[in-house]
């Protein structure tokens, strides 16, 4: 059983990625987290939703017992 929870992990330094989309949509995602993804029309709103769309990924994997990677970084 993991002893961390949904903030614990949010505090770690994931990679998150941002492109802009063709119509201009800024799509962003975590590195680490598989399928963990979200848009945003600017930086901010991108950033703000990537934050929910961790907690919802990192949430869902804890209440499943299922693995989360930790940030590439961390790494050794």
């Amino acid at each position: 059983m993991n002893s961390k929870n949904v903030d614990d992990y949010l505090k770690l330094p994931y990679t998150i990625e941002m492109k802009k989309d063709e119509d201009g949509t800024l799509l962003v995602s975590v590195k680490e987290l598989e399928g963990c993804m979200s848009d945003g029309a600017t930086p901010d709103e991108a950033y703000s939703m990537i934050e929910d769309a961790m907690r919802a990924w990192i949430g869902f994997h804890l209440e499943k017992d299922l693995h989360i990677p930790e940030p590439e970084n961390l790494i050794e």
